[in-house]
Formats: C-alpha cells, sequence, structure tokens
C-alpha cells in the first residue's frame, strides 16, 4: 500500500472538527444570552406599561371607590383587561405577548388623613416583573 505523506488522517480530521466547534461555540454563545437578555428586557417594559395603565385607571377613578373597587383586584394569567374597556364588558388583551401575563392591586387606605396607598404587581409565569405604587388623596 502507498501512502500518502500530504493527506489528513482521521485523526487529524476529527481534530480539526473539534477545534472548529470549540471555536464557534466561544463566538455563538454571547449572540445567544444576549437574545435571552433582550426577551427579559422586553418582558420588563411591557410589564411597566401595564402596571402604568392600570395604575392611572385606578387614579381616574372616583376617590371614595378607590378601596372597594381595586383592593384585592386580580387578573387571571393571559386575562389582562384593556384598560380602556368598561366594568360591565371587559375587553381582554390579546396576542401571545400577554399569554403569561397577571396584575394584582392591594389598596392601604388611611381614613384619618384622607389619603390611599395604591400598589400594583405585575407577574409573569408567576415571578414578579414590576411593581409601582403610589399615593391617591382625596380632595
Amino acid at each position: 500500500m502507498k501512502q500518502n505523506k500530504y493527506a489528513f488522517t482521521l485523526i487529524e480530521a476529527m481534530l480539526a472538527v473539534a477545534i472548529l466547534a470549540a471555536a464557534a461555540a466561544g463566538i455563538l454563545l454571547p449572540f445567544a444570552s444576549g437574545a435571552a437578555v433582550q426577551v427579559e428586557g422586553a418582558r420588563r417594559t411591557m410589564a411597566a406599561k401595564l402596571a402604568s395603565d392600570l395604575l392611572e385607571e385606578i387614579i381616574a377613578t372616583e376617590y371614595t371607590q378607590v378601596y372597594s373597587t381595586w383592593n384585592g383586584y386580580s387578573e387571571t394569567e393571559g386575562q389582562v383587561k384593556n384598560c380602556a374597556s368598561t366594568v360591565a364588558s371587559p375587553v381582554y388583551l390579546s396576542g401571545s405577548i400577554y399569554d403569561f401575563f397577571r396584575r394584582e392591586v392591594t389598596v392601604t387606605e388611611n381614613v384619618t388623613f384622607g389619603y390611599s396607598y395604591v400598589k400594583v404587581r405585575i407577574y409573569y409565569k408567576g415571578m414578579q416583573l414590576a411593581e409601582i405604587g403610589t399615593t391617591v388623596y382625596s380632595y
């Protein structure tokens, strides 16, 4: 059998493929983790927007009705109500982006001084992503 001194052996070819794979993984891995961070940032932005929208609706409520209407308010996961809809005929936000979001409201009323502290929490797949609050005064 004649041997060709200029050809690759099977071991050399396998070693070259292994080195190439390690180099490719080192280059592509940061891009994959960057995409995951971008998705998480988009979720947090959406959570802040949903919390802000609901808080604006609560602030627009007559002060004497804030506690009775909003304390303990909770939405089922994937059933995020459009704040522009009415209580009698709620319209839910549609789209896969809202599938795992839900909102909760807690109102702490201070009758003595005439104010309430409203806290809105946003959850995504059971994990809290955002929480905002404000004080609502009676005038």
